[in-house]
């Protein structure tokens, strides 16, 4: 019940503003005292015209708003008569009554009052006023049942089982008359329709052609004859059918005139020895009609070899004038609609309801009857009174301009209301699955964008380290390389006394000297001896900001010195130097005053 609930308050949704507070009070009572006048009115806007100012809540509106929707389908599709579709909107209200406290009894494999709808539809299929007392039943019926269902706490299980009972019967009664009528029917439809269908067969072939009288009086007498006789016992796809076509045609040309002047003429000549020879076989073959009759056959078939005879012999043959075999102008022979739409009918079953509208009346019609091998369909009313007879090609043609349309008639409102509440479920289903598969998304995106983050992190870092050697490398080699040109350098004779000079330079310089030593762009920067240990002959200066700088032996700083990449700008003063004129100051300021020391 949730998933249904759920499924529905998603497809109907609506916005409430502030001010909708107002419930509607006792929703079931009202739709129990309800009664639907017109026919098109939705219980959505009956109840919005109760109360104006009135709010369903969104269960009540989402169950509502479905049934009014399944509503309309259904009666757009079942094709029923106002009268009855007028009597059955009164149970909506009850129906609406039974959806708000259990949404999924469409779903019910038990009688409902769905099922009791769809048994009142199926029976009333077709029904139109007067027509006769068969007719004013099931009108009562329907009235009754409808008493009984908007009445306080029906049994659904009895009425359901009375109304299946009596549509059951009034169903066997109708298909007794129906199945009578097909009997009947079947020999007058075969009979008339082989005489129409041989009539046309016959005019076409001798259209526009030479005749004789011997020739006219056989087409139109045995052969017309076997060929409606083909039909009923054969059908019109029957080999016997398209041999006997054949066969007509060839006869007929037979007696058409051979031009002797034309070039042709013994080739046609020879062509019309050797089916003269053949043709009396074969005709007698399909002279059903005379099959019984050897005399009167034979009679038939001298009068034609006759006529050949002269044709053979070069004598004219005397033609006369003729009206074609007159028909049923309403029987149809040669398609004239798709093979795609003829497949429809072929697909047609007796029993099918059908809305047949012409000239802006519409009748409710039943087949019957359906004679493959003639192409002809029967249909009766409600009362099973035969009420139009047409061929296949003329169906195909009116279902294909919708002239004529289909009625759903069998269990009409479960199966709208389950496929339709299906569809709901179905949709909401998969927002749902949309929705999960987007957080899914969503978080997936998130370990990536994270993942990217971390490893670009993860990258910068390996670049800043790789990048940092590679400048300590550069630094180091481009160190070695000034040391390397600053050692050759000072090697030369030329530069000995500087040399030693410097070298006393050196060895004078004391802890936070000063000197400009070469830096990583080569320039030469202003740097301070921090450390220097004696022991291993290491200096270690610091930059202005306290920032190591460079290392060096006594050695390297003198050859640096040598080639000018460094100079010494203070020595430093010595430790020991510093500390006796602090205690020589101490030991002074000790005989002053106060005031001589803070000179006031």
């Amino acid at each position: 019940m949730d998933m249904v609930l759920e499924a529905l308050k998603h497809r109907y949704t609506r916005a409430l503003s502030e001010s909708d507070k107002v419930e509607i009070p006792n929703l079931i009572e009202f739709l129990a005292l309800t009664e639907t006048q017109n026919s098109i009115e939705s219980l959505l806007s009956q109840i919005s015209q109760k109360h104006p100012d009135g709010v369903l809540s969104e269960d009540q509106f989402a169950i509502l708003a479905s049934l009014d929707d399944c509503v309309k389908l259904i009666f757009n599709i079942a094709h029923l008569d106002s009268e009855v579709e007028a009597t059955l909107r009164r149970a909506l209200p009850v129906l609406a009554i039974h959806l708000l406290q259990d949404p999924e009894l469409v779903f019910s494999k038990k009688p409902t009052l769905i099922s009791i709808l769809d048994k009142l539809s199926e029976g009333l299929t077709g029904w139109i006023p007067k027509l006769g007392a068969g007719s004013e039943k099931l009108k009562y019926k329907l009235e009754s049942s409808l008493i009984i269902i908007t009445s306080a706490n029906f049994n659904i299980g009895e009425l359901y089982s009375d109304i299946s009972a009596f549509m059951s019967k009034e169903g066997k009664r109708t298909n007794k008359q129906e199945e009578r009528l097909a009997a009947s029917e079947t020999g007058r439809v075969r009979t008339q329709q082989s005489k129409s269908l041989s009539a046309i067969m016959i005019n076409h072939a001798t259209q526009k052609q030479f005749l004789t009288a011997s020739l006219l009086e056989f087409l139109y007498g045995a052969w017309f004859e076997s060929m409606q006789l083909i039909i009923i016992n054969k059908g019109l796809n029957s080999e016997e059918w398209q041999r006997a076509e054949k066969i007509t045609e060839t006869l007929i040309k037979t007696y058409q005139t051979i031009d002797l002047d034309s070039e042709d003429a013994a080739k046609e000549k020879q062509y019309l020895y050797k089916i003269i020879e053949h043709l009396p076989g074969e005709i007698r073959e399909l002279l059903v009609a005379l099959a019984h009759n050897t005399d009167a056959a034979e009679s038939a078939l001298q009068s034609l070899e006759s006529d050949h005879v002269s044709i053979i012999s070069g004598e004219e043959l005397e033609y006369i004038d003729f009206e074609p075999l007159e028909y049923d102008q309403n029987s149809k022979f040669d398609s004239r609609v798709s093979k795609l739409l003829l497949r429809k009918v072929d697909a047609l079953n007796t029993g099918q309801w059908f809305r047949f509208t012409e000239s802006d009346d519409a009748i409710r019609i039943k087949l019957v009857l359906k004679l493959d091998d003639v192409k002809q369909l029967l249909f009766t009313n409600r009362n099973g009174m035969k009420v139009l007879q047409k061929s296949y090609d003329e169906f195909a043609y009116y279902l294909s301009s919708h002239t004529i349309k289909g009625i759903n008639q069998g269990d009409v409102f479960s199966s709208t209301f389950t496929h339709y509440f299906r569809g709901i479920i179905e949709e909401y289903e998969k927002h749902k699955r949309l929705i999960a598969d987007r957080r899914i998304e969503v978080e997936e995106q998130d370990i990536a964008r994270k993942a990217a983050r971390t490893k670009a992190l993860a990258e910068a870092k390996q670049l800043a380290i790789e990048k940092k050697k590679a400048k300590a490398a550069k630094l180091a080699s481009d160190n070695e390389a000034r040391l390397n040109a600053a050692k050759l350098e000072a090697s030369k004779a030329e530069n000995a006394t500087l040399v030693e000079k410097f070298q006393t330079s050196v060895r004078n310089l004391n802890t936070g000297a000063r000197l400009t030593l070469p830096c990583a762009d080569s320039k030469q920067s202003e740097c301070k001896l921090a450390v220097k240990i004696s022991s291993t002959d290491k200096m270690i200066f610091v930059n202005t900001k306290g920032m190591r700088a460079g290392e060096y032996n006594s050695t390297q700083l003198v050859q640096l010195l040598v080639v000018g990449e460094a100079t010494i700008i203070d020595d430093g003063v010595e430790f020991e130097d510093t500390l006796a004129q602090v205690v020589s100051k101490l030991r002074h300021d000790r005989n002053k005053s106060y005031d001589d020391l803070t000179g006031e």
